[in-house]
């Protein structure tokens, strides 16, 4: 068993375990949730592996053997409530594990940069492939600006906890198919665009400067969970590893370029005077809606950012600016050949914020 309370609004506790108990009851629950003392984190494939290891024994030479899993709510002081009840062979729970991994993975290279466990070390640091409880807590948390700055030009974000996803829910997401999890990933996204997009833009924006974006502790895993959510949730309705050459993705590339062009413009020219938003970042609301809008706007805002690249010729950033230049240019012709909607849908969004984040090696060291 595993207590999802932490993670969820009411004390709740997960139950699984197989139909017919073995003498020593096998440790299943851990798929779920990451043990109460684990806080800094076992790795979601290490804790996977050992319950797949556990399931193949368990199903060796009885492949139908039933792992029943189920969740208890205490409503108020004298009620407590099934919230879960299902049922599944051992087999489709190894699966299932295998495909939630997968799903996580389907992702370009992203890499944030967070503070390590040394004080005052930043270092990039790759994306994690949250526990299903840990997903219901991203899927129910709202980051919304606002409060005093962090530093000058960045304000403060503040996570709020909400309601609208449920530990059945990601279960769902873990161990269903069809037509009903489609319907629920695509809702999934639309939260995780809505809910997270202001957190997205001040973490793309400070890794453009190499520099971290300094969140309450308490949710800074949030942002290293945040894109393999995205890919799992991608996966589950079908677009795997070639979303990051769709129409989309290279929208939100190039406004990641931008952006980046825009930054190196600010540190020469306007001697590291940087404004809240670069020029790519303060157009990704509008390119998660209109896509086709957001470029022609950027058309007309980037000109003298790249007529200042053009005529530059000397200086220690002169090989980046170029390289920037012509990636943009490469993306231009790549985006030229393609049909950019007029609306974005729901997967053009979580294709476009995976663009917007993707790493490069060149840029980014």
């Amino acid at each position: 068993w595993c207590d999802l309370t932490k993670r969820i609004d009411r004390a709740s506790l997960l139950f699984a375990y197989p139909a017919e108990l073995p003498q020593t009851p096998p440790e299943l629950a851990g798929l779920f949730s990451r043990s109460g003392d684990d806080s800094d984190g076992a790795l979601f494939s290490a804790i996977a592996q050992r319950v797949t290891d556990t399931l193949k024994g368990i199903s060796q030479g009885r492949p139908n053997t039933e792992i029943r899993i189920f969740v208890l709510a205490k409503m108020d002081k004298a009620r407590t409530k099934v919230l879960v009840s299902r049922r599944y062979t051992a087999n489709h729970m190894i699966d299932a594990a295998k495909r939630w991994q997968d799903g996580c993975k389907n992702i370009p290279t992203i890499k944030i940069r967070q503070f390590g466990k040394e004080k005052g070390r930043a270092l990039w640091a790759v994306p994690l492939v949250p526990f299903p409880d840990e997903m219901v807590w991203c899927l129910n948390t709202v980051w919304l600006r606002g409060g005093k700055k962090v530093k000058k030009n960045t304000p403060e974000l503040t996570a709020k906890l909400i309601h609208g996803f449920s530990m059945d829910d990601i279960l769902s997401l873990l161990l269903d198919g069809g037509h009903e999890v489609k319907r629920l990933a695509l809702r999934a996204i639309d939260a995780m665009v809505r809910n997270f997009l202001s957190l997205v833009l001040m973490i793309g924006k400070e890794n453009h400067s190499a520099r971290v974006f300094k969140i309450d502790q308490k949710f800074a895993k949030q942002s290293l969970w945040l894109p393999s959510i995205l890919g799992l949730l991608l996966y589950k309705i079908n677009i795997e590893g070639g979303h990051m050459s769709s129409p989309a993705f290279l929208v939100g590339r190039f406004l990641s370029l931008a952006d980046k062009l825009h930054l190196k413009y600010c540190e020469v020219v306007r001697k590291n005077s940087i404004p809240p938003q670069l020029v790519g970042n303060a157009l990704m609301s509008t390119a998660l809606q209109e896509p086709v809008k957001a470029l022609s706007m950027l058309s007309q805002r980037i000109l003298p950012y790249q007529a200042w690249a053009n005529t530059l010729k000397e200086g220690e950033e002169i090989g980046l600016v170029k390289y920037f230049l012509k990636e943009l240019g490469e993306l231009s012709d790549k985006l030229r050949e393609l049909d950019i909607p007029l609306q974005s849908t729901e997967e053009d969004k979580a294709q476009m914020l995976l663009g917007y984040l993707a790493w490069s090696e060149k840029t980014n060291d």
